[in-house]
């Protein structure tokens, strides 16, 4: 019954006391740090600025080998809609004949490795479109 009667100390007395508790742990913890001498504290940021330059260099590199990669892509896409845009424009083709020669040639191309293969497929398009036109005519 004892403990009954007693008061609860208020939340701001609580609080204080855990704050200046905190605080007086936080200061003997200090105490205890060995804290690195100017030398050791000289050389540790040489190494710190050395990894980061090294990670920043390394970076960029990857950096600009994806940008290539991509660039080499939407160039391929852009060659792609010159010859639709060059071959309607000439032979004068229906957008149905067009759309079966382009999946023919997009078809061709993803299954050839190298530029010099993908060129002769463009020219074999180029071969198909005339055969088609003159055989409109």
């Amino acid at each position: 019954m004892a403990d009954n009667n007693k008061k609860k100390e208020n939340f701001f007395k609580r609080a204080g006391k855990g704050i200046v508790n905190y605080c007086k742990a936080t200061k003997s913890e200090l105490k205890k740090v060995s804290w690195p001498s100017r030398k050791q504290l000289i050389n540790n940021t040489i190494i710190v600025v050395v990894c980061v330059v090294i990670v920043g260099v390394v970076i960029a590199l990857l950096d600009s080998i994806f940008g290539l990669g991509f660039n080499f892509i939407i160039n391929r896409e852009d060659t792609v809609s010159d010859v639709v845009e060059e071959a309607t424009e000439e032979y004068s083709l229906s957008d149905e004949e067009m759309e079966e020669l382009l999946a023919e040639y997009l078809e061709t191309e993803s299954d050839e490795a190298t530029d010099e293969a993908a060129e002769e497929d463009t020219d074999d398009v180029w071969v198909e479109i005339e055969a088609e036109s003159d055989d409109a005519e």
